[in-house]
C-alpha cells in the first residue's frame, strides 16, 4: 500500500522536480465537497490519453481547427495540467483553483520546464458565475467556437455545482466538450445535461475511488 502511494503520488514530483503532493483540508462550504488531495498519476495519465485518442478519432476532422484546451476545475497544485502539457496534445492548459496557496504552487510548477509554458493557473471559484463565464469567454475570444474543451474534474464539488458548470460550458463554451471525471459519484448529472459516456475505467465497481473514472462527450446542436 505504501509503495503504491509513493509510486502514484511522490514519484511524480521527484522525477520532475515539482510539488504536487500538498494536501489541503480547508473548511468546506458544503459537507458534500471533497478536500484536496493529488490525483493518482497513472489514472490522470490514462484519462488524458483516452480522451485525446477519442478526440483524434471522433472530433478532430469534423471541426474547422484543431485547437484544444485542457481546463482543470479544482486543479489544486496542477498535476493533471502538468500531465496535459507533457502529452503535447493541447494548445492551452488552464488550472482553476480557489485556494491561493495551491494556485501559487501550480504557477511555480509550470515554470520548472519549458514544456509547461502553455499552462497557467487561475485563482478562481468554480461556483462563481462571473469568474467562470470570464474564463470561457476569454477562451472563445481567442479560439472561437470550434476549439475543443477538455474539462478535468477530480470530484471536487457536489452535483449542483457540477450541473451549474455544465450549463455554463454549454452556453459559453465551444461546440465540442470532453469531460474527464475522476471518482465520478455524480455521473448522472452529466447524463441529465446530455453528455454521452464514451469510456470508463476497467476496475471493479468496489475498487478504490482514486482508480475510478469516466469520460464524457457533448457536441452542441446547431
Amino acid at each position: 500500500m505504501m509503495f503504491n502511494l509513493f509510486r502514484q503520488i511522490d514519484l511524480f514530483d521527484i522525477i520532475r522536480g515539482v510539488n504536487t503532493r500538498k494536501i489541503k483540508k480547508p473548511k468546506m462550504t458544503s459537507k458534500s465537497y471533497m478536500w484536496y488531495s493529488p490525483v493518482y498519476t497513472s489514472v490522470a495519465k490514462e484519462m488524458i490519453a483516452i480522451a485525446v485518442d477519442f478526440y483524434n478519432s471522433a472530433i478532430k476532422y469534423s471541426v474547422e481547427n484543431d485547437n484544444t484546451v485542457f481546463l482543470d476545475l479544482g486543479g489544486g497544485s496542477g498535476k493533471p495540467s502538468l500531465l496535459a502539457c507533457e502529452s503535447k496534445a493541447f494548445s492551452r492548459v488552464i488550472n482553476v483553483e480557489i485556494n491561493e496557496e495551491l494556485s501559487r504552487i501550480a504557477s511555480e510548477n509550470f515554470t520548472k520546464k519549458r514544456i509547461y509554458n502553455n499552462a497557467e493557473s487561475v485563482t478562481a471559484n468554480v461556483e462563481n458565475f462571473q469568474q467562470m463565464k470570464g474564463i470561457l469567454n476569454k477562451l472563445s475570444s481567442g479560439f472561437g467556437e470550434e476549439y475543443t474543451l477538455f474539462i478535468f474534474n477530480k470530484n471536487s464539488y457536489d452535483y449542483q455545482v457540477l450541473e451549474n458548470t455544465l450549463i455554463l460550458i454549454d452556453k459559453y463554451g465551444p461546440k465540442n466538450s470532453l469531460y474527464l471525471y475522476q471518482n465520478p459519484v455524480h455521473a448522472r448529472t452529466l447524463t441529465y445535461c446530455n453528455y454521452l459516456e464514451v469510456q470508463r475505467d476497467s476496475y471493479a465497481s468496489n475498487s478504490h475511488k482514486n482508480f475510478k473514472y469516466s469520460i464524457w462527450w457533448k457536441q452542441k446542436k446547431k
